[in-house]
């Protein structure tokens, strides 16, 4: 992760995206679609394609494979249909300049922030416009990888038997070409000689990144290169998500670049890890459905597959159970993020030694950190944080100085030496004014 793109560049001034390319982009941004609920970009998304006499089919996990032309070798982009943030009734997207002349897009619902979903309708916008470039190509929309990369991690590898690289816009800032993860190289060393001056002429870094779906790819054994790429948008996860445009428009066209260079030639590149996942054929005990990503949990009812006994999920707010919908409490009538979600029983799958109780919660509350459930991530490392959040200069998460650009570097730097991605609670901080703004929906 590449430390200098936790915010943006105020002194570089790339173009302006094309204005009949906003207009597109401005239409598939005011699509919201929650993990949960993902049926209104699963709609635009197809509709976009068939517009288009595109050929695309549903798999039976759900997500959407799309094929344009015919070919020997495919180029082969990717992006997920969904994003972190609750459905908004009164959701609406403005636009900023900011000193360096670039666009910057937000979204408010009413008068209170909330997400845009950058991440990753960026990267769906990118897929549009690699489609619409290329005669052979083939694309995936891929389900739920917000919720635990459900879609790459059940997709069919068969499906890239007749692809020779897989690129996904699905990083945060500016310049980071993750080609790496921390166990070995994702790409081949002659699919990165090819794109060297690429690399340069669009200012883009060879870097180490976190997981996301072309990389969970590679884990699994896809055998072809898989990249992904920074595509302008930051603060994600969180509801002051913006979107440079410029910084969009710059990843669209190098993307394009990259493309035209590499052409429709397979680079193999066998991933050295990537048996540590579960086999495909592992069907969980509760629901029935197969699950190749998580070992001990079932992605899409959350049960335990150890010993067949059921987690038990909590509300974060008033501690009572959840059952059955676990993003809504009947208790105390609260809306809950999914990541939000407090979980019981923790070493019993491999997460660490603390089995999360109710008088533990005064510990996790009082530090200002919520454990985030991804992956691993059910134990918070207080020791670590501590560390992170001193050498920031606050006594503690909950110090209400604390800047908010420090907090998304503070909770990056400790996934980055954790593995494990967590929230620092803001809801003691007051919301900053709001930048001068201009409604996107009235005529320049």
């Amino acid at each position: 992760m590449a430390t200098n793109d936790k915010k943006r560049k105020k002194d570089e001034h790339l173009p302006p995206m094309p204005k009949t390319i906003r207009e597109e982009l401005l239409k598939l941004v005011n699509v919201q679609s929650h993990s949960t609920q993902e049926h209104r970009m699963h709609y635009y998304v197809t509709r976009w394609l068939d517009r288009r006499n595109i050929r695309w089919k549903y798999d039976h996990t759900g997500n959407i494979l799309a094929i344009k032309g015919r070919a020997e070798t495919y180029p082969c982009i990717v992006s997920h249909l969904d994003t972190v943030h609750q459905i908004q009734k009164y959701f609406k997207v403005y636009k900023k300049f900011d000193t360096d002349e670039h666009e910057i897009w937000f979204a408010q619902n009413g008068n209170h922030p909330t997400g845009i979903g950058g991440d990753d309708k960026c990267g769906i916008f990118a897929c549009f416009k690699m489609l619409e470039r290329f005669d052979n190509i083939k694309a995936v929309f891929f389900t739920k990888e917000e919720a635990g990369l459900i879609g790459s991690g059940d997709i069919d590898l068969d499906w890239f038997d007749d692809v020779g690289y897989v690129i996904q816009l699905d990083r945060f800032g500016r310049s980071d070409f993750i080609c790496r993860d921390y166990s070995d190289n994702t790409v081949s060393q002659e699919f990165l000689s090819k794109i060297e001056k690429n690399l340069s002429e669009f200012g883009y870094t060879e870097t180490t990144g976190l997981i996301t779906d072309s990389i969970n790819l590679a884990h699994r054994g896809v055998g072809i290169s898989c990249v992904n790429v920074s595509c302008g948008y930051y603060q994600h996860h969180t509801a002051q998500e913006t979107i440079d445009l410029n910084e969009l428009n710059n990843a669209i066209l190098f993307t394009e670049s990259i493309i035209e260079v590499l052409g429709e030639e397979k680079y193999k590149k066998e991933f050295l890890e990537y048996k540590v996942f579960a086999d495909r054929d592992e069907i969980c005990p509760h629901c029935g459905r197969k699950s190749s990503y998580y070992v001990s949990e079932c992605p899409f009812c959350f049960t335990s597959k150890i010993g067949e006994k059921e987690n038990e999920a909590y509300c974060p707010y008033c501690f009572a159970e959840l059952y059955g919908n676990m993003t809504y409490c009947d208790q105390c009538n609260s809306t809950i993020e999914f990541y939000d979600i407090h979980w019981k029983g923790s070493e019993k799958q491999g997460y660490g030694n603390m089995e999360i109780e109710e008088d533990r919660y005064s510990n996790i509350e009082s530090f200002g950190v919520k454990a985030k459930h991804v992956m691993n991530s059910k134990v918070v490392d207080y020791q670590v944080l501590e560390s992170i959040v001193k050498r920031y200069g606050y006594n503690n998460a909950f110090d209400e100085t604390m800047e908010a650009k420090d907090i998304y570097e503070m909770e990056d730097e400790y996934e980055l030496q954790t593995g494990m991605p967590i929230t620092i609670d803001r809801k003691h901080m007051i919301s900053p004014n709001l930048p001068k703004i201009k409604d996107l929906y009235k005529d320049e």
